[in-house]
């Protein structure tokens, strides 16, 4: 009965290390990064920025790749690679590219944020129109 029952259990455990239950070792490891756009290349999807060194010592440039799935927002709206211009400040999220040849970063998320006036809220949000929505609804 005893043998019958580690058999059992033999058994059980066999499909879990026959089909590969391991430890993944090829987690993304993201990294954020704050400094300012050197050059924009919308149709190779990259742009280049400069960080200044923690220390305060120097400067880094790094190449940062913009994929379909990136987000960037400038000003606080959705936009598109071809919309960043040199001297732009971006702090960014990504991940570090280990396929390229040079180190690279793909860009999840970017942020710009401009000096200068601020884009018109959508309608909906306008005065105006919360006031009539707030109207229909009583």
């Amino acid at each position: 009965m005893a043998a019958g029952r580690l058999t059992l259990a033999v058994l059980a455990v066999m499909p879990g290390v026959l089909c590969g239950c391991a430890r993944q070792t090829g987690t993304q490891q993201f990294d954020g990064l704050s400094g300012v756009v050197v050059e924009t290349r919308p149709e190779a999807g990259e742009m280049t920025i400069r960080v200044s060194t923690s220390r305060g010592s120097g400067e880094r440039t790094f190449r940062c790749m913009v994929t379909q799935e990136s987000e960037i927002y400038v000003d606080d709206v959705l936009s598109r690679l071809e919309d960043v211009i040199a001297g732009d400040a971006v702090r960014l999220l990504g991940r570090r590219d280990v396929s390229s040849t040079s180190p690279a970063i793909v860009v999840s998320y970017a942020r710009i944020a401009r000096d200068g006036p601020r884009p018109s809220p959508p309608a909906f949000l306008s005065s105006a129109a919360s006031s009539r929505i707030a109207a229909e609804k009583e």
